[in-house]
């Protein structure tokens, strides 16, 4: 399972650097990607090692992307390697992000969940384009994103390019306040969710729960055998309450000419 959300991701990421012309190095066993939005995290910027990467390939690799610049490049281990990066990564410098890792999370049933807020998808048209709009301050304040890059990240990424993406929000008194991403890769039969988010102000009602459900059902009627995704801390638990089950753990290294990122409060 690890294999598949590991091959989902990558050709997520793919697609996402070309909708937005990002740039894109791809090697024997690892890929490095820059989609040029200067907020976002190791999710938009920096590389992935799989199993079969070679470190000293992709660490050479790396200063054709990293050009100087004070911000955070990170690079993404699969479970497979943690050990082996513990050894290499901090002899070159690399700096551990997150010693806990990031939590991979996968369910290969629909969730069935009996939905109380009103989530609805959006069309792949001028109208869904209109309410995704509406979404963008949404996903700005949880990703702490400005609202251009929140704009570029939604309006003229993947969602508007790639037939197998699907948006979905939940409104009140006509405003969005959550909003997500599905993708489904045929090729895997694996779906991935991606940038789930609740306005600050309406969090611990169960608006996430709802979404969620309908995203990853959503993936199961496409031919999704398998969602995909990766948990915070204040996601997990809605989550695993649908049936999502923790499959390994990312661990992200950061380039060590970018420094440590303030701790989250969450």
């Amino acid at each position: 399972m690890i294999e598949r959300a590991h091959g989902q991701w990558k050709d997520v990421i793919t697609k996402r650097m070309h909708a937005l012309n990002g740039r894109l190095i791809k090697g024997p066993g690892y890929m490095l990607f820059d989609a040029g939005v200067p907020e976002l995290d190791a999710h938009m910027r920096g590389g992935v090692l799989d199993k079969t990467g070679d470190f000293d390939a992709v660490l050479s690799a790396f200063p054709a992307l990293y050009d100087g610049r004070r911000e955070e490049w990170a690079l993404r281990i699969v479970p497979e390697r943690t050990a082996e990066a513990a050894q290499i990564l901090p002899e070159r410098g690399w700096k551990l992000r997150n010693p806990e890792g990031s939590p991979i999370m996968s369910i290969e049933t629909p969730t069935n969940y009996a939905k109380v807020h009103v989530a609805e998808l959006v069309a792949q048209n001028r109208d869904g384009v209109t309410l995704l709009s509406a979404a963008v301050p949404v996903i700005a304040e949880a990703f702490d994103l400005s609202t251009a890059s929140a704009e570029k990240l939604l309006l003229h990424g993947q969602y508007n390019t790639n037939p197998n993406a699907r948006a979905a929000v939940i409104r009140e008194a006509g405003q969005v306040v959550s909003a997500g991403l599905m993708v489904y890769t045929p090729a895997l039969r694996t779906a991935g969710l991606y940038y789930i988010a609740t306005r600050s102000a309406c969090r611990g009602r169960g608006l996430a729960k709802d979404l969620v459900s309908l995203l990853t059902d959503t993936a199961f009627e496409l031919g999704a055998t398998a969602v995909i995704l990766q948990a915070s801390k204040l996601g997990r638990f809605v989550y695993e309450h649908l049936g999502y089950r923790e499959i390994g753990r990312y661990m992200v290294w950061l380039h060590p000419d970018t420094g440590m990122p303030t701790p989250s409060v969450n």
